[in-house]
């Protein structure tokens, strides 16, 4: 049976949320999960524990932490790691690694993109789960959703609404991948957002709250090619 790495900050919400929906969405699935993580405490890893998973809890090597343990895995799905993974480690699996965005791409690419999306006063937010390259947010697409965003929304209802859409899209998604699908390339506005402050993300509410969508001013962004 196929083993599938599910990558995630041993203590971040998202991993464990990701993978919380994924298996209470997932009748059935036709593989073993492993949990590929960066501590041995935290939110998931600890679900991991109670579910009597495979961990496997790496410092720097990720590739030498597998080998240690004597695990043939065969896909890496990133579902809340917010570094670029190295090219060496992409390529040691049998299939092409995927990350879960919390975002419509190919627009509002970056780390925490759900506190831009409220922040900038979206009607939409979204996810999408894609290859991943040597590229930020850029792989091909396998399967993505849109979502309304309610005005009662807090930066943590929303974080927890993206991380559930991510693991309900993830069965299919994985599917894909292991009937060699190629997917699909990104068509559209292409902003990569960067990181802020809490309190910055605050202040750029309060100025987009009352207005026009034509007259907000977005966090601060780049457009890419």
């Amino acid at each position: 049976m196929k083993k599938v790495a599910f990558l995630g900050s041993a203590a971040a919400l998202k991993p464990k949320i990701v993978l919380e929906t994924f298996l209470n969405n997932s009748t059935k699935h036709d593989f073993n999960i492993v949990c590929l993580t960066n501590g041995d405490s935290g939110c998931y890893v600890e679900y991991c524990k109670s579910l009597n998973l495979d961990i496997i809890i790496f410092e720097d090597n990720i590739i030498e932490s597998i080998n240690k343990n004597n695990l043939k895995l065969d896909l890496l799905v990133s579902i809340g790691w917010p570094h670029k993974i190295k090219l060496d480690v992409l390529k040691y699996f049998n299939f092409q690694a995927i990350n879960c965005h919390g975002s419509y791409l190919p627009d509002y690419r970056g780390s925490r993109a759900y506190m831009h999306y409220w922040a900038n006063c979206e009607e939409y937010f979204g996810a999408t789960t894609h290859y991943i390259n040597e590229k930020f947010d850029d792989g091909n697409i396998l399967i993505q959703q849109k979502l309304k965003l309610l005005e009662s929304d807090t930066p943590q209802t929303l974080h927890y609404r993206s991380s559930e859409l991510c693991g309900i899209l993830l069965n299919v998604a994985i599917e894909k991948v292991f009937s060699k699908c190629s997917g699909f390339s990104s068509v559209g506005l292409k902003r990569y957002f960067k990181t802020l402050s809490p309190e910055d993300f605050e202040n750029f509410r309060k100025i987009n709250v009352d207005k026009a969508p034509e007259e907000r001013i977005l966090t601060p962004h780049k457009i890419i090619e």
